[in-house]
């Protein structure tokens, strides 16, 4: 049984809005905890910004026992523009509600969820995408184990973070389908785990590999051609924030028709504070 209500005549717009929340919650990749971080989470609307003061690193000096320097800490003003807003509006026609037995209803909520976390992915992954550090040069899978190399390619972006102090534990790794399917064929990759058991898989988590946490999405940030721009995207939760919220969430008669319109508004915002804390590799499969 799904998390919303099925009959709309019951209709309560903060405990609909509750749960289409915990359901985009559940879907996150590159939106997820996962990925981000909710620090400055909270009453968001569309059009308004959150302004962050990061702080920078004090001053570190020698101590010879004698007076030390005094230094103020200095912060760095970084908005968070609450930028996305995405919304769904469909009606529900009286008999077709009357002979689906309300799953309709259901279904359309549990659809419009999934759509709302495809926009809000690829708004997040094109921030990160824009923010991360590409390795030199592609991985090369064209010869040999495809997952062996990959695996070798991981590895490196795990360097890459190492050389900028990122912190070990929380690390990320989004990967492609076809990443995936290469990964799952490498001895390195301990995912068996997540499988034959009968936890629910949220997030994308497909297992963990190198110190690394691994998501899978069809969403990857593309270019105009519709191609990735790349297929691995490591990195820490503290590179991002992100905040959303259902803003808004009801449902009115159709005026000429017999049926109930049902709409919900979703508005987000991110933005990259860190990004020494994300790299990202592409993949060169050709034969």
């Amino acid at each position: 049984m799904s998390i919303f209500e099925t009959n709309v005549d019951s209709f309560i717009p903060e405990i609909w809005a509750a749960a289409l929340d915990i359901d985009l919650s559940a879907r996150y990749v590159f939106s997820s905890p996962i990925c981000t971080n909710r620090d400055y989470e909270g009453d968001v609307r569309r059009g308004s910004a959150v302004v962050i003061n990061r702080l920078k690193e004090p001053v570190i000096e020698s101590y010879t026992g004698v007076d030390m320097n005094l230094s103020d800490l200095e912060t760095e003003p970084i908005k968070l523009p609450i930028e996305h807003a995405k919304a769904f509006n469909f009606a529900v026609d009286d008999i077709t509600a009357v002979q689906a037995a309300g799953a309709l209803l259901d279904q359309a909520i549990t659809q419009a969820s999934i759509g709302l976390v495809r926009e809000a992915d690829t708004y997040v992954g094109n921030k990160i995408d824009a923010a991360a550090t590409a390795l030199s040069g592609p991985i090369d899978a064209s010869t040999g184990n495809p997952g062996d190399a990959i695996f070798a390619g991981i590895l490196t972006l795990g360097r890459m973070l190492d050389d900028n102090d990122v912190p070990q534990e929380g690390r990320y790794l989004v990967v492609s389908p076809a990443v995936k399917e290469a990964l799952m064929k490498c001895a390195a990759f301990s995912s068996a785990a997540n499988y034959g058991n009968a936890n629910p898989i949220q997030n994308g988590v497909i297992g963990s590999i190198a110190g690394f946490v691994v998501q899978l999405t069809t969403h990857l940030p593309k270019t105009v051609g519709g191609t990735f721009k790349a297929e691995l995207y490591a990195g820490h939760p503290l590179a991002t924030t992100y905040a959303s919220q259902i803003e808004d969430m009801e449902t009115i008669r159709h005026p000429a028709r017999f049926s109930n319109i049902v709409r919900g508004l979703h508005v987000a915002g991110a933005v990259v504070t860190e990004p020494k804390a994300l790299v990202k590799a592409t993949v060169d499969w050709a034969a």
